[in-house]
């Protein structure tokens, strides 16, 4: 089995999370409540909420009613956001970040092509936002990419 690209728990946690709370707007959530509704360890996610709010892609309510809700409008946030809050750039491979070097960079024949499948890869994050999931609006994002 070949994996090339993973998300990590964290990314995963946070965009399930950001996704619940997009398709409910209005509403607030706990961690806790969150955590119940989505089946998902509450002490990771908790950690998770609050550094999707230090990066403002989250806030809060304090109080007993109080919770987290989306710190913007689902279409304004999109997946990298999310990614590089709690993670980093997806990468295919080493060699495609630019603060790694590999020796064999000049002689490698997949260096090209590899760095243009992770642009396109990076597109789909980049032209993915928290509504186009919440709504599932996955074919207009292909058409968006396609055309870009």
């Amino acid at each position: 089995r070949i994996s090339m690209l993973r998300l990590s728990k964290k990314v995963e946690y946070g965009i399930l999370a950001m996704q619940y709370m997009a398709s409910h707007p209005g509403n607030l959530f706990t961690a806790k409540s969150l955590s119940e509704n989505l089946h998902l360890s509450y002490d990771f996610l908790a950690k998770t909420m609050q550094k999707l709010m230090r990066a403002d892609l989250l806030d809060s309510q304090q109080g007993t009613k109080g919770g987290y809700f989306l710190a913007r409008p689902a279409e304004t946030i999109k997946l990298m956001d999310i990614l590089e809050t709690l993670d980093s750039r997806p990468e295919l491979v080493d060699c495609v970040s630019n603060d790694k070097d590999c020796e064999k960079k000049d002689k490698c024949h997949l260096h090209g092509p590899i760095l243009m499948l992770q642009k396109k890869v990076e597109a789909v994050f980049i032209n993915t936002t928290l509504l186009d999931i919440a709504e599932h609006n996955l074919i207009e994002i292909e058409t968006k990419n396609h055309r870009g």
